[in-house]
């Protein structure tokens, strides 16, 4: 009965040793997931599955003790127990294997991450140093007082060179007083977490500035700003640069003075302030008389230098506070603030009369020019820009028109004469399609046998209202307008139409003398239009006499003289009208294709009361004999006149002694009665 307790016993010590093992394995199995999950953590030793299995073997070996060895079932137990613990140990052991071939492979994963995080880490660091340290820009970093913290190599250069190191001063200690209220502005906008940029000059040191652009860029650290990274570039060139492009913006490159834009922009300001003020402002509008005339003569390099030479003249005679400043060519314009009166401002008109009088000296040349002054005082004739540079333009035409080295007030009679003026330009265009127009013929004879040689076709107009406008009011108004093409266009169709009716009734040896301003003969359409007009009329081209003034025969340019030879191919007379007024040059005489010189009447008037202007006419004559030119004197009106001219072999008159002007209707009337007058 006791041995049978005993084995009992035994047998339940073995199955209980068996389940141990087996509960250890067990717990070990559903541990393992548990492991995966808290492998980032600190490994926690089990006491309980490690102590399990060996517990059972100590209890199996206690009982052996007491138990005799013969027992079997003790024995198998033992054995299996053993085998057991060992497939245990085996399983455990194979696990741990690959538990450190695992954390082996994750070390070596972590210190390649590692080593990676490193390597990218230093590399930005790098490529940060390399940006802050070899940047061309200053790049620095500031407190939240705007204290430099950190700066590169060249905002050391930049500041350093000309004040002191940067380390420990604020960036407006380097800054020029007159910015820091700008840069105050813009470091407070940038420390409330907005970026900033701006312009701002550097100290004076050594009479030298810095222009800098700077941007401002917020530091955030956890959304919160605590300092400032700035860029700083030297804009010191491009600054001067802007300025020198500004300054040709608004300065005549000639001169120097400032230009049109810039003297508008100046006479705005002053009209400004002159409201709270008692004082008048006066406007001048100055024109250089018979500048031209020596431009063309000289040519644009002495015209030039005479400019500069006013302009320096001008620059003397004024104010301090006075602006002079060129308009366009030979005109400039004078802002006189502060003027108590008109007898101050004509003051000042008299004293540029003066020195503008004085002879000139360019390139051996001694040069006489006068000016032409117009003046508008504020605010009795303009109150804005427009209305006084426009009135003190047009005083300054009044000024030429009486007479010209003079100045003159804008007047209430100047504005009505000029509104006269563009009544007249609105009618001019109508007046062609009212037929308006009508030219008159001036006969030309031979000096010695008063034998009519042809006409001079002179243009009239008949307004409905006006009468007669004399031929000096509107045919500048034409030129000016353009409408000079159109209206010439049509003088020289009627012209060419009358005189092949003269050829018609058997006066062939007639010929029409057409007048062509310069705006006409610069027209790109000139050849075209008269080969257009002959081919038309059927009139031959011999019967037409091309007239040109003398300031277009003057300008010896290759258009010129292709246009002169084109006329002379196709047959066409060519006269040089009014010889001999203003200029001295007669080169062109032996250039260009010309048929035949009309003397000024300003020189006939002087035949029998001065011997000079006699002279003068006898050497035109001599000359145009030699050059194998006929010689037409124009405003003939004496027989004195006559008589002279015939002893020196002009070869044919013309002017009131023969007739004045007449209709065509007259004209056939001369011709049917004799040919002779």
């Amino acid at each position: 009965m006791g041995m049978k307790t005993s084995s009992e016993v035994s047998y339940l010590v073995h199955t209980a040793s068996i389940l141990l093992i087996g509960l250890s394995s067990i717990l070990y199995i559903l541990d393992k997931p548990m492991q995966h999950e808290t492998k980032t953590k600190y490994y926690r030793f089990d006491y309980v599955r490690f102590i399990l299995p060996y517990f059972s073997i100590i209890i199996t070996f206690s009982f052996i003790l007491i138990q005799p060895w013969d027992d079997k079932f003790m024995l198998i137990g033992l054995v299996l127990s053993l085998i057991l613990l060992f497939l245990r140990q085996l399983y455990m052991w194979k696990d741990n294997q690959a538990l450190i071939d695992t954390y082996e492979q994750l070390t070596t994963q972590l210190e390649g991450k590692v080593e990676e995080g490193a390597s990218a880490l230093s590399k930005s660091e790098q490529r940060y140093k390399s940006l802050f340290e070899d940047h061309p820009d200053a790049v620095f970093s500031l407190n939240m007082d705007g204290i430099f913290q950190q700066s590169n190599t060249a905002c050391e250069s930049l500041f350093t060179a000309y004040y002191c190191e940067v380390e420990s001063y604020s960036l407006l200690h380097f800054i020029d007083s007159k910015d820091h209220d700008l840069l105050k502005k813009a470091l407070q906008i940038t420390k409330e977490g907005r970026p900033q940029t701006l312009e701002v000059r550097t100290k004076e040191k050594e009479s030298y500035y810095y222009y800098l652009h700077v941007t401002l860029i917020p530091t955030f650290i956890n959304k919160e700003v605590v300092g400032m990274f700035g860029i700083a570039r030297d804009i010191t060139t491009l600054y001067e640069k802007q300025k020198q492009v500004e300054h040709l913006a608004f300065h005549d490159a000639l001169t120097g003075l400032p230009n049109r834009r810039k003297f508008e922009k100046d006479l705005k300001n002053i009209l400004n302030t002159a409201q709270t003020s008692v004082n008048d402002v006066a406007v001048m509008f100055l024109d250089l008389d018979r500048f031209k005339k020596i431009n063309d003569r000289l040519g644009h390099d002495v015209g030039d230098l005479l400019l500069i030479e006013v302009a320096k003249r001008l620059r003397g005679c004024l104010r301090s506070k006075d602006i002079v400043a060129r308009q366009g060519g030979d005109e400039f314009t004078i802002l006189l603030p502060d003027m108590y009166s008109e007898k101050s401002a004509a003051f000042i008109a008299e004293q540029i009369l003066t020195v503008l009088n004085k002879p000139f000296f360019i390139k051996d040349e001694e040069l006489s020019i006068t000016p032409s002054i117009g003046i508008a005082m504020y605010p009795d004739y303009g109150t804005d820009v427009t209305e006084l540079m426009k009135n003190a333009d047009m005083a300054m035409y009044r000024a030429k028109a009486n007479g010209k080295n003079r100045f003159v007030f804008f007047s209430k009679e100047i504005s009505i004469a000029q509104n006269e003026i563009q009544f007249l330009e609105g009618e001019l265009t109508k007046a062609l399609q009212q037929n308006e127009f009508f030219l008159e013929y001036q006969p030309q004879v031979s000096t010695k046998t008063k034998q009519i040689i042809g006409f001079e076709a002179l243009i009239r107009w008949k307004h409905p209202k006006l009468g007669i406008v004399s031929p000096a009011q509107f045919i500048p108004l034409a030129e000016e307008t353009g409408f000079i093409i159109e209206l010439g266009n049509w003088i020289l169709r009627t012209a060419c139409l009358e005189a092949k009716r003269w050829h018609n009734q058997g006066f062939s040896h007639l010929k029409v003398g057409v007048n062509l301003s310069v705006v006409q003969f610069n027209h790109a359409d000139l050849i075209p239009t008269i080969s257009k007009v002959l081919e038309e009329t059927e009139l031959k081209s011999e019967a037409l006499d091309i007239e040109i003034t003398e300031s277009i025969a003057i300008n010896q340019n290759q258009s010129v003289i292709s246009k002169l030879e084109q006329l002379q191919n196709l047959g066409i007379q060519i006269s040089i009208d009014d010889f001999g007024t203003g200029y001295s040059s007669l080169a062109y005489l032996t250039k260009y294709p010309i048929n035949t010189l009309k003397i000024a009447r300003e020189f006939i008037c002087g035949i029998t009361n001065s011997p000079l202007e006699e002279a003068i006419i006898s050497s035109i004559i001599t000359l145009s004999k030699e050059l194998n030119l006929e010689v037409i004197a124009e405003g003939v009106e004496t027989e004195e006149q006559w008589k002279f001219l015939y002893e020196q072999n002009c070869d044919h008159i013309q002017g009131f002694l023969i007739s004045k002007p007449v209709s065509s209707k007259d004209v056939w009337m001369l011709l049917h009665k004799k040919t002779t007058v």
